[in-house]
């Protein structure tokens, strides 16, 4: 009893630690620049829907100035113009080789700058839009001017706050479909994962909305297994709130359907059985939680605007800085391919599920995790490579969780496997090599895109 108990201490322990890891593998994020065309976008959209609501959802008449507290360092203020009809950032963009359309902006979803919004109201205290744009590369390691984090906390610190959540959330939802130890290795998985420290830093809502997705995932297996009809439109909805995020989210969706068509395969027999399965009562109440946020969203732009013409998009004319860099990329497949793997090592283990005999020690009443979480990845990785002309790693943020929990289960299924050829050894065991390994691996990671946190880069282009 006593050692169970110590085991559950140990545990916790080191759940703790690895968000603690967490923690401070992002907190530079405070005195980073935040600057960048997105996070510009997403916060001039925050200031213009608190100076005027939904009616001034674009970016026209936003301003913005550089000043210093302290001599060392610049904060910007982004605040509404009131001579320049267009505004500062407007004339940036279209400097940049960005044209665009006077009217609304339907570029970015409205759930991110609401988010900005309301923190600035809050924790901000409604003292203004600031971001720092002090470029202080590397020295942030070891300068940390109290003037940064001041200004620009307000908006920084909620893509930490849910950086963190989605490791939280890894690790519930793996406790439930594998157990605690799995759990607690596909936790430190996206604790180190690069990409996730990469965004993290970056005033960009794609782990907010990864956030929503497991909570779905989490509402979506509670309500298959339970026959809930309420529960399946909850997680719908929780969906639909993290489409208004980013559109990608919508992914996971596909792989819903496709999981729930597959387990009901054996169904098929007859047209009669086939309309009864496409007419699923839950599967439907989770496509109608999915539309109605973004419904009611579009409800309210159509009637501020009195109809869709009215909506802004953002074209580039001319080579712009990113795109160059987008196109400079080997396609999203060779990029999933090699380019994820490379970054995250570990991520090559979830291949080994290829193997039955594998994916059959698990508890009979548990192989449904293995296709849901197959589904999953898939339906991500096949929709982006179709879809995303020009990838981003951010852009499969929403299949990394699942991506963590099939690695997670393969390392720690081979550190039970190797506690029986290691039990005589006195000086080492299977779970002290296994913890080394993660530990190696997780500072190859961490070093892989070190130097674009601190250069300010917008793109991980390693390897390539």
């Amino acid at each position: 009893m006593k050692n169970k108990a110590s085991n559950t201490y140990i545990h916790y322990a080191l759940l703790l630690a690895t968000i603690l890891i967490a923690v401070i593998l992002r907190l530079d994020t405070f005195y980073l620049p935040h600057v960048s065309n997105h996070e510009f976008q997403n916060l001039s959209l925050a200031l213009k829907l608190d100076s005027f609501g939904l009616s001034g959802y674009n970016l026209k008449n936003v301003d913005y100035e550089d000043f210093s507290l302290d001599g060392k360092t610049t904060i910007r203020e982004l605040t509404v113009s009131h001579k320049n009809q267009q505004g500062m950032v407007l004339d940036k963009m279209r400097k940049n080789g960005l044209s665009i359309n006077d009217g609304l902006s339907m570029n970015t979803p409205p759930g991110f700058p609401y988010l900005l919004m309301l923190s600035e109201k809050t924790m901000g205290k409604n003292n203004g839009y600031f971001v720092s744009s002090s470029k202080l590369g590397r020295q942030v390691k070891y300068f940390k001017p109290g003037t940064l984090i001041y200004a620009q906390f307000y908006a920084v610190v909620l893509p930490l706050i849910f950086s963190l959540l989605l490791v939280l959330f890894t690790y519930l939802l793996g406790v439930g479909l594998f157990g605690k130890s799995t759990a607690l290795v596909a936790a430190f998985l996206m604790a180190t994962n690069p990409v996730s420290i990469f965004v993290s830093q970056k005033l960009w809502p794609d782990e907010i909305a990864a956030v929503f997705i497991l909570i779905s995932v989490l509402l979506f297996i509670r309500g298959y297994h339970h026959k809930s009809l309420i529960i399946a439109l909850a997680s719908g909805i929780i969906l639909g709130i993290a489409l208004l995020f980013t559109p990608s989210a919508a992914f996971i969706f596909v792989g819903f359907l496709l999981f729930y068509y597959w387990n009901q395969k054996s169904k098929f027999t007859s047209l009669k059985s086939t309309i009864v399965i496409f007419l699923n009562p839950s599967m439907l109440l989770l496509m109608l939680g999915l539309i109605i946020p973004y419904a009611l969203w579009h409800f309210a732009l159509t009637h501020s605007f009195m109809g869709l013409q009215m909506f802004n998009y953002i074209t580039a004319i001319k080579a712009y800085a990113p795109e160059i860099l987008s196109i400079q990329r080997p396609s999203a497949f060779l990029l999933l391919l090699i380019g994820m793997p490379y970054l995250s090592p570990l991520f090559i283990l979830s291949w080994a599920l290829i193997s039955k005999k594998l994916r059959f020690t698990l508890d009979s009443q548990k192989r449904f995790v293995f296709p849901f979480l197959f589904f999953w990845i898939f339906s991500y990785f096949g929709l982006v490579i179709i879809f995303a002309d020009n990838f981003e790693h951010r852009l499969a943020m929403g299949a990394y969780p699942a991506i963590a929990l099939l690695s997670a289960f393969v390392l720690n299924h081979t550190r039970l496997w190797g506690r029986q050829y290691t039990k005589n050894w006195n000086w080492i065991g299977a779970d002290e090599l296994v913890l080394i390994a993660l530990v190696l691996i997780a500072r190859w990671s961490i070093f892989s895109v070190d130097a674009l946190i601190y250069e300010g880069s917008i793109l991980i282009l390693n390897p390539f």
